[in-house]
């Protein structure tokens, strides 16, 4: 069985490296640039990157039915308790930073 593909787009550098490194090495997922070329199976994205990425995100959703690409928005606290409805039209979850591997290994 081929490992998954995971869109990893968080700005925070060092919050970036942890991510890569669970999901590649507890995960088995070969984490991939770019949601066209790529094609993931998994998007996981911080606030700032949602932001920049929300629409495109949205289309490749679409473009991938019926399969499903899910999408894992991290925020924090402050902003997971105030999250505008509209982000549930792309994020099917939302965990709140600092990210624990255990609160990742339950979504992923």
């Amino acid at each position: 069985m081929s490992a998954g593909r995971a869109l990893l787009a968080v700005e925070h550098r060092r919050n970036a490296e942890l991510l890569h490194a669970w999901l590649a090495g507890e995960y088995g997922f070969h984490v991939v640039d770019g949601l066209e070329a790529a094609r993931p199976d998994l998007a996981i994205v911080d606030a700032a990157s949602y932001e920049r990425m929300a629409e495109r995100l949205r289309e490749a959703r679409e473009r991938e039915r019926p399969a499903w690409l899910p999408v894992l928005l991290i925020v924090s606290e402050r902003q997971a308790r105030r999250l505008p409805p509209r982000v549930w039209e792309v994020a099917d979850e939302v965990i709140a930073a600092p990210v624990r591997r255990f609160d990742l290994g339950l979504r992923v």
